[in-house]
């Protein structure tokens, strides 16, 4: 893991938060047409955690109440710069803390090899397979029963 990072619960509201978080999720994934604007992600419900490395952030993940014992990771990007070196993980390792008792819930592009490691090494598995049809990509559900140790 990396020294001098820290994650912590990020004021999405903020502007500037906003337009760190927008920045980081267009560097990771600059060809993903679904990616929000600063001001819609504003007004977003989720929690945010952040990997701050001082008061820049170099990672991002969202996490969502679905329903009752069931929660949503999204928006979830490290900056290509910041890439493997153990933030992601350190990001969903924060984020099943903050879950405690409620699955963990995401969908992942199967094209994304490293990703879906990632996902795997922290306990998610495969909860089926669907083509996103609004952009045609092929993606695969995971889940992460809650109260189980990494």
């Amino acid at each position: 893991m990396p020294a001098g990072i820290a994650i912590a619960i990020v004021e999405h509201t903020r502007p500037s938060v906003a337009g760190q978080i927008v920045h980081i999720l267009q560097q990771a994934m600059p060809d993903a047409p679904w990616l929000p604007e600063a001001t819609i992600l504003m007004l977003d419900q989720a929690r945010y955690l952040g990997a701050l490395r001082g008061e820049s952030l170099c990672g991002v993940l969202a996490l969502s109440a679905l329903d009752e014992g069931r929660q949503v990771v999204s928006s979830f990007a490290v900056l290509p710069v910041w890439q493997r070196q153990g933030i992601g993980q350190m990001l969903l390792e924060a984020a099943i803390g903050l879950a405690g008792q409620e699955a963990l819930l995401l969908a992942v592009q199967a094209s994304n090899g490293g990703a879906l490691t990632l996902y795997r090494r922290v306990g998610f598995t495969e909860h089926g397979r669907f083509v996103d049809e609004t952009h045609g990509e092929a993606m695969i559900r995971l889940w992460r029963p809650a109260a189980q140790s990494i």
